[in-house]
């Protein structure tokens, strides 16, 4: 029973780690790279001002970015191809979220959409990291002590 408790604290600590690395490797790229992708005309005028975008994914050749609309009602995804040193606008992939209900998915990583969801990440997430990598620390600890 012990040995099942721990190999399912493993199963969430690699899954929260996995998490919080794509999240990092997201924000980096997007610091890194975020200004060479103008929000796209087409998105614009289908959904409005845009409030961010995030840097999903980036190769040499293409790029796929997600945009949020300034009033958090919508999010797309679009993809930009390179051409020597600009990225042009190929084409708009998908709504992946909506607040009217056109559109309910999400896109990975997992990603709040306000300030007040990452606050809300912050305040559940770490904390549930945290305790992943302290329990089978403690767990082993008392182990140790009960052995002697």
């Amino acid at each position: 029973m012990k040995r099942l408790k721990y190999i399912q604290l493993l199963l969430v600590m690699f899954f929260m780690m996995f998490w919080i690395v794509s999240l990092i490797k997201l924000e980096f790229l997007t610091w890194q790279h975020g200004a060479k992708f103008p929000y796209p005309e087409n998105i614009s005028s289908m959904c409005g001002e845009m409030d961010f975008a995030k840097v999903l994914e980036l190769t040499d050749a293409n790029a796929r970015i997600y945009y949020v609309s300034g009033s958090h009602n919508v999010g797309n995804t679009a993809t930009f191809i390179c051409r020597g040193d600009n990225w042009e606008y190929e084409r708009w992939e998908r709504t992946i979220w909506s607040t009217t209900g056109s559109a309910d998915d999400f896109v990975w990583p997992y990603w709040y959409h306000s300030a007040s969801g990452w606050a809300l990440f912050a305040v559940i997430g770490f904390p549930i990291l945290i305790v992943s990598i302290l329990i089978p620390l403690l767990v082993g600890r008392r182990r140790k002590v009960d052995e002697t």
